[in-house]
Formats: C-alpha cells, structure tokens, sequence
C-alpha cells in the first residue's frame, strides 16, 4: 500500500494541534470529574462527621448533668465516711477494755475505784489486795495484757504483807482493745 502525503504542513500542523487540543480537553474533563467526586465525597463525609459530632455532643450534655448528681453524691457519702471515721477515731472499746482489765484481777483482789482519764491516756486503780503476791500478780497480769507502758505501785505499799490499800498508775499504749 502507498501512502500519499497531499495535506500541506500547515494543514498537518493545525490537525496535531487539534489533536493535542482534543487530547487536553478529555484529560481536562477526566480530571474536573475527578475533583468533582473526590470533593462530592469529602463533603459527604463531613456532613456525616458534623451529624456525629452533634450527636456526640447532645449526649455529652445530656449526661452532664447526671454525672454532676454522681459527683455530688459521692462527695456527700466521702464527707459522711470521714465524719464516721473521725466519730471512731473518738471511741474507745470501752467493753472490750473491761473484758480484758477483768480477766487481769484475782481472787485477792478487791477494786474500790477505776479513774480513766481520755486526755492523758492514764488510768489509777485503787483498792484492797489482800496479800502483797496479790497485787505482784496483778502488776504481772497487767503489763502481760501490753495495753499500759507503765505500771507504777508505791513501793511502801509493796512492803506490807497483807491487806494493803493501794492505788496503782498506768498509762495505756493506745485504745486499740
């Protein structure tokens, strides 16, 4: 086959230029279409996450409110615990104090008066012993309890033999009975 160039060059020229103007105009076209729906989707997509994030924030102001009544409850129940604390760091276990004291007395042994004093941590016991190993035993049976650091006995009452009227001193180590 034989091919015949009768088109001049200038003719050839404007048809490559028409050409290349086709060509540009479609891939203009492709890429407009292109950014067209890429944005399409963008915007969708921000219409999508502003309608979550109203909602999102709906239910953050709706729960607000319920999460101020929490706080405010435990606040209150906290406030009542320390007051409750500090009421039995007051208290003393009176009973169990006297279950303990009364297992340390003997037969020998006649009490006439009990003086707790809370403010110094002391405590005097006065009364009969009828023989002076009556009165060590208690001194003995007192310190084996370790509540009191100290337990003093006048010694001139320790040099009496029987029926000695004496008054004792303690100081207690704490009021954990």
């Amino acid at each position: 086959m034989l091919k015949l160039n009768i088109i001049s060059q200038e003719l050839k020229k404007e048809i490559e230029l028409k050409n290349n103007y086709l060509k540009l105009k479609n891939i203009i076209t492709y890429l407009v279409i292109f950014i067209f729906i890429c944005s399409s989707f963008l915007i969708i997509g921000e219409y999508i996450i502003n309608s979550y994030a109203k909602e999102l924030s709906s239910r953050t102001i709706s729960i607000s409110p319920e999460a101020e009544n929490y706080y405010s409850n435990i606040e209150n129940i906290n406030k009542q615990i320390t007051y409750v604390k500090d009421i039995q760091k007051e208290n003393v276990k009176w009973t169990n104090f006297l279950e303990i004291f009364s297992k340390t007395i003997e037969p020998g042994i006649i009490l006439s008066n009990i003086e707790i004093n809370q403010d110094n941590q002391s405590l005097s016991i006065q009364g009969i012993a009828t023989e002076r190993q009556d009165l060590l035993n208690l001194q003995n049976n007192l310190e084996k309890t370790n509540l009191f650091t100290q337990i003093i006995i006048p010694i001139d009452k320790l040099t009496q033999k029987k029926e000695i009227n004496f008054d004792l001193k303690t100081t207690f180590k704490s009021y954990e009975f």
